[in-house]
């Protein structure tokens, strides 16, 4: 598995290339009339935590946390952000 390290609208962006989606695509799943919205975020120098939990959310993607620096077999919890 590929760990790609990136800041919000830049993983957004990313995931709409890799799976081919665009701005009018994501605009429909999130119940938006237009695709400026998504462009203007998409835009932006910074994305709340919410909106991208929701963009992601809408792409079918999640968002987990978990403590950094731990193997995966010695976590002994994550959590699913829900948007």
């Amino acid at each position: 598995m590929e760990i790609k390290e990136m800041m919000g609208t830049a993983i957004i962006r990313d995931v709409m290339k890799q799976d081919g989606v665009t701005q009018q695509n994501l605009a429909d799943l999130l119940g938006y009339r237009s695709n400026s919205a998504v462009a203007g975020r998409l835009s932006a120098p910074h994305i709340s935590a919410e909106k991208l939990v929701e963009m992601l959310n809408a792409l079918g993607y999640e968002v987990i946390v978990r403590k950094s620096g731990v193997p995966d077999s010695e976590n002994e919890v994550e959590w699913r952000v829900i948007g």
